[in-house]
Formats: C-alpha cells, structure tokens, sequence
C-alpha cells in the first residue's frame, strides 16, 4: 500500500521495483500529495480489479471533482485508472493490517495521518489533537512533518517536531517534509537520540 499519491508517484514505485498494489491511503488533497493519481491506471491494467483508496469523505470528494474525467468518460478505454474511493473515519483492514486514521490539523485544516500496526505516518502537521495522541500510544516507528527551523502557520518546524516526538515516545522517530534549509548530515548531528531524518529509500522493519 501507499500514502498519498505525489507528483513523483511513478518514479517512486520504479524506484522500489514494485509491481502491484492493493490500497492507497490519502492524507488530504494538496497537490504534493494527490497529484500523481493518474499514475494509479498503470496498477490496474489488464482487468485486474479496482484499487480501494481510503480517505476522508472531504478528501475523496475533492478527488472525485479534480479528477473527475475517471468517472466522467465517454468511451471505454484502457487509458483510465480503474479505482474505487472508500470514505473512511474508524480503523479498518488491509490485506489484514489494521489501519488506524489518525486526525490532525494542517493549519486550519483536518487532516489524516495513518497508524499502519506500529507504524504511523503523521506528514502536513501544526497540531496532534488529544485524542489523536491517544491512537498513536504504543507505536515503535514514527514518521513526523518538520518542514523547517522555524515556526511555520500550517507545519511543525524542527522544535515543534522534536517536541511532539517526545510526547508520543516511538523508538524511532524520522522528520519528514524537510525543505531545502536542511542539510541532512549537519540535521542528523543536530537531533536528540531516537529521532532522525527520513531519507528516498529508507527501509523500517516490523508492521505487527
């Protein structure tokens, strides 16, 4: 599975060598996160069934409207992504893995991260709400939005970040949505033990 479909969506499943998929999970609908959707047809060529893609209903109407020429088609052809858009609010499962939707705020804006077993993507965040802290109890591996040093109307910055990463208490925590006044070795030297930069590539272990 996936979260979120980027601009760059082909090239990271090129670069992963991956040759299918089973489930999308979308944060929200900004154009760094949803706007490699076209690329999703590639996964379902040759009659194979429907790709489930997982959202709020806010985030899958937005979805639905941008790219509406999915359903909207005059012909039938093999140039369309064939997926079906799943509005979900509780925890459910994949291929059984349980999904938990975590709700943050982007700034004004509600926003989902995901709990993937003990694994949770919290990317596009200004504030982890309560409850939300509550979902994430227990997870071992987190990934978490610092988009820069500083403070930020709609992101965690580095402080921000690190912060937040204490409160939730993973073994390991990776800062993702860095901008470009990071460098990634002088970042690394800079965190507390326990939390790192993410880096393209990066492999964790474990969804229990």
């Amino acid at each position: 599975m996936v979260v979120d479909t980027t601009p760059e969506f082909r090239l990271q499943m090129l670069r992963a060598n991956a040759h299918s998929l089973d489930a999308v999970l979308l944060t929200h609908n900004h154009a760094d996160h949803v706007h490699g959707f076209d690329d999703l047809r590639s996964y379902t060529f040759g009659g194979k069934n429907p790709i489930p893609v997982y959202a709020s209903e806010e985030t899958l109407a937005w979805v639905r409207g941008h790219f509406r020429y999915i359903w909207e088609a005059k012909q039938i052809g093999g140039g369309l992504p064939r997926v079906e858009l799943i509005p979900v609010s509780e925890p459910f499962d994949v291929c059984g893995v349980r999904i938990v939707p975590v709700p943050v705020k982007h700034g004004i804006l509600d926003v989902y991260g995901y709990r993937i077993g003990d694994i949770a993507y919290i990317s596009d965040v200004s504030h982890i709400p309560a409850e939300s802290m509550e979902l994430l109890r227990g997870v071992r591996s987190l990934f978490l939005d610092a988009v820069r040093y500083k403070p930020h109307a709609t992101h965690f910055h580095l402080e921000a970040a690190i912060d937040a990463a204490r409160r939730i208490g993973a073994r390991q925590t990776y800062l993702t949505h860095l901008n470009h006044d990071f460098v990634h070795s002088r970042l690394a030297r800079e965190l507390p033990d326990g939390i790192a930069p993410a880096y393209d590539g990066l492999v964790v272990h474990g969804i229990a």
